[in-house]
C-alpha cells in the first residue's frame, strides 16, 4: 500500500496525536508499505520551533509545509493556525505522487473534509481517523452554539465528509454509536482504540527510577497527571482535592506536560507546596516519568463522552499504574477501568468521593499495587501497539478491497456523452455500414460476448474489421500486429478505433463506461487460464464497469500479455476517478485523431 497521512503535527512533536501518527507510521512502513506524511513545520508546544521540510525518519517520507504562528493560547488564534493548514496541505498532497489511501487525523478539525477534492484529483480513497468529533467538542464547550449558523455550516460539512470517506477509524465504542447516529454507513466503521508503546512505556520500580531522583520526588506519594491538560479536562475537582489533603505532607500532586489549561493551572496554584509543574518528557524518558506516579488521573469534562476519548489512560495501563478517572461513567474510559478493576470512576464535583479513593490508594499500598498489576495486563491483551498497528493495517487492507461503488457523476457522464455521440456520430455510422458491407459483402456488425462487472455477461457491438468467420479453425485468438485476418477497411477502423463506435449503445445502456478495464471474452479467460490461481488479484478488475478505453489501452502495447495488461487494470481499479477518467478520455481521442491505436510502440 501507498499511504499518506495528513496531521497538523508530527514527530519530533510531544503531542499526544504526533506521538500515535509516529508510532503507525514507522509500523506501516516497517511492514513494507510506502508511506508518506504531510505536516507543518511547527511545534504544538513550542512557537519558535520549525522543523525541517523535508526529512525520512524509519522510512516514512516527511513532507512538512510552513506554518502560521498566531497566539495557540487564544482561540482567535487557534482558529487561523488552523485555517492556514488547510490550503497549505492540500497543495502538498496535489503535488505528491497518488497514494492508494490518505488518512486525515482530527488536527485541525473537519481536516478531512479536503478527502472528497483529493479523490477527485487524485484518485486516492481516504480514511478519517476520528481523534474527537467536530464540531461537538466546540458545541459541548461553549466555543459555539448549537444552533449557531457556523455549527450548522460545520455540522453539515463533517456529516457529507464522514459519510463520503471510504472508512471511519473510531478510537472508542461511544464514538462509533455517535458516528452511527451520524448517518454514517455501519460498515464503513471500524473500532480501534489508541494505544502506547508496552516495549517503552513498562513498569519501573521506585528503587531503579532515575527520574525520581533527578526531582526530588523520593518519598513522595505523586498523584500524577501526564500528557495534555486541555478543555476538555475538567481540573476542579484536583484543586479542591489539593487544598483538602495539603496537610497530608508526603501527598503531592504532579503535572507533566502542557495544553491551554496548563498556565492558568499553575497560577491559581501558587502558595500550594503540594502541587509541581513539570513539562513534557523526552520519549527516552517517559517509562521513568510515567512510573514515578504511585496513581494516575485522567479526567474529562462531563458532555464529551464519545466526543473525546483521552488518550493518557493507555500509558497510564502501560506503566502498570492504579487509574483515578473523573468523569461520567458512560464513557469509553470508566468502561476500560471497571472492566479491568484497576482504579476508580468518580463522577464530577464528587469532592469527598476523590479524595476518599487517594487516601485509600495512598494508605494501601498492597491495593495500589493489586490495581496496577491489573492495570498492566489488561494493557497487553487490549492496547498495546503491535496489536494496534496489526488492527490498522487490516482495517486499511478492507478499505482497499471494498468495492468502491460508481459514482453518479461517472454514470451521467456516460449517459449523456454516449447520448451525444450516438447522434453526433450517426452520418458515420451510415458511412462504415456501406463502407464494410461493400468491401466483401458480409455482416456489417459484429456481436460479441463479454464477461462485464461481477461477471456478468453481455454482447459487445463492433463494426466488422476481419474476413467472416475469422476465428473458424483457430478459436479465439486475439489479433496482432499487421494479422492477416483483418480486412483492408478493418486496418481503417482499428487504427482509428472506428471499429469501436457501436459500443456507444453499450455505454448508453449501462453495460460498459467509456473509461475502464477492457471486457474480456469468457472463452478467453478460460483459454488463458488467468483465473486467481494463477494470476493473483484477477478478480479485482471485474469489480469495475469495463470500459471503452483505460490505462492498458493508452500506455499498454497493442500485443502486450494478458498479464502484462492486468496490472494497469488493476492499477485503474485501485486508482480510478472521475478526473483520471476524463484525462484518459482525453488522451483517447487524441491516439484516435493519430490514427495510433495499431502501433507496436508508444500511442502518445
Amino acid at each position: 500500500m501507498r499511504v499518506l497521512f495528513v496531521n497538523r503535527y508530527f514527530r519530533p512533536d510531544v503531542s499526544g496525536n504526533s506521538r500515535m501518527l509516529t508510532d503507525l507510521a514507522a509500523d506501516l512502513s516497517g511492514a513494507g508499505h510506502r508511506v508518506s506524511v504531510i505536516a507543518s513545520d511547527a511545534a504544538s508546544d513550542d512557537p519558535s520551533a520549525r522543523y525541517p521540510k523535508q526529512e525520512a525518519n524509519e522510512g516514512v517520507r516527511i513532507h512538512r509545509v510552513p506554518a502560521s504562528r498566531f497566539d495557540r493560547g487564544t482561540i482567535p488564534g487557534w482558529v487561523l493556525n488552523s485555517l492556514f493548514f488547510y490550503p497549505s496541505a492540500l497543495n502538498a498532497a496535489i503535488r505528491l505522487p497518488r497514494h492508494d489511501l490518505i488518512i486525515f487525523m482530527s488536527d485541525p478539525p473537519l481536516l478531512f473534509a479536503l478527502g472528497p477534492v483529493l479523490r477527485f484529483l487524485k484518485g486516492s480513497r481516504y480514511v478519517t481517523w476520528c481523534q474527537d468529533l467536530y464540531p461537538e467538542v466546540a458545541i459541548r464547550l461553549g466555543i459555539l452554539g448549537g444552533r449557531s449558523l457556523p455549527a450548522i455550516i460545520l455540522e453539515a460539512i463533517s456529516r457529507r465528509a464522514l459519510r463520503s470517506a471510504d472508512g471511519v477509524i473510531a478510537v472508542g465504542e461511544f464514538m462509533a454509536e455517535i458516528l452511527r447516529q451520524k448517518g454514517i454507513d455501519p460498515g464503513k466503521i471500524r473500532v480501534i482504540p489508541n494505544w502506547a508503546d508496552g516495549e517503552r512505556v513498562r513498569p519501573i520500580e521506585p528503587d531503579s527510577n532515575r527520574f525520581l531522583d533527578a526531582h526530588d520526588l523520593r518519598k513522595r506519594f505523586i498523584v500524577l497527571y501526564s500528557g495534555n491538560l486541555g478543555l476538555g479536562h475538567d481540573i476542579e475537582m484536583v484543586m479542591k482535592a489539593a487544598v483538602r489533603l495539603k496537610e497530608e505532607k508526603e501527598i503531592l500532586f504532579l503535572f507533566i506536560g502542557g495544553g491551554k489549561k496548563y498556565g492558568p493551572l499553575r497560577e491559581r496554584s501558587a502558595g500550594l507546596t503540594n502541587i509541581r509543574f513539570l513539562p513534557y518528557q523526552d520519549d527516552r524518558d517517559l517509562a521513568c516519568s510515567l512510573s514515578s506516579g504511585d496513581l494516575h488521573l485522567v479526567t474529562l469534562q462531563p458532555g464529551l463522552e464519545g466526543i473525546v476519548v483521552p488518550s493518557k489512560l493507555y500509558g497510564a495501563l502501560a506503566a502498570g499504574r492504579a487509574v483515578i478517572y473523573i468523569g461520567s461513567a458512560q464513557s469509553e474510559a470508566a468502561r476500560i477501568i471497571e472492566e479491568a478493576g484497576c482504579g476508580f470512576v468518580i463522577a464530577p464535583n464528587d469532592d469527598e468521593g476523590f479524595c476518599r479513593a487517594v487516601l485509600e490508594l495512598y494508605r494501601l499500598p498492597e491495593r495500589r499495587r493489586l490495581l496496577g498489576d491489573r492495570a498492566r495486563k489488561v494493557f497487553e491483551s487490549q492496547f498495546d501497539r503491535p496489536a494496534a498497528a496489526r488492527k490498522f493495517e487490516s482495517a486499511l487492507r478492507g478499505v482497499l478491497e471494498t468495492d468502491r461503488p460508481v459514482s453518479r457523476m461517472k454514470r451521467l457522464f456516460d449517459i449523456a456523452l454516449s447520448g451525444a455521440g450516438l447522434i453526433g456520430s450517426s452520418p458515420l455510422w451510415a458511412l462504415f455500414a456501406v463502407w464494410v458491407k461493400l468491401s466483401d459483402g458480409g455482416p456489417v456488425f459484429y456481436q460479441q460476448e463479454r464477461a462485464g462487472k461481477d461477471g456478468r455477461n453481455f454482447f459487445a457491438l463492433k463494426f466488422r474489421s476481419m474476413i467472416p468467420n475469422a476465428e473458424a479453425g483457430l478459436g479465439p485468438v486475439q489479433a496482432g500486429y499487421d494479422d492477416p485476418r483483418v480486412t483492408r477497411v478493418g486496418r481503417f477502423l482499428r487504427a482509428t478505433a472506428m471499429d469501436e463506435l457501436p459500443q456507444l449503445w453499450n455505454i448508453f445502456i449501462g453495460d460498459m463506461s467509456f473509461v475502464g478495464p477492457r471486457a474480456l471474452r469468457p472463452v478467453e479467460i478460460e483459454i488463458k487460464n488467468v483465473r486467481d490461481e494463477n494470476v493473483p488479484n484477477f478478480h479485482l478488475r471485474h469489480r469495475v464497469q469495463p470500459g471503452l478505453t483505460g490505462l492498458a489501452q493508452i500506455y499498454a502495447p497493442r500485443d502486450a500479455s494478458r498479464r502484462n495488461k492486468l496490472r494497469y487494470d488493476l492499477l485503474y481499479a485501485r486508482s480510478r476517478s472521475f478526473g483520471l477518467d476524463l484525462k484518459l478520455i482525453a488522451l483517447s481521442f487524441w491516439i484516435t485523431f493519430r490514427g495510433r491505436w495499431e502501433t507496436r510502440g508508444k500511442k502518445i
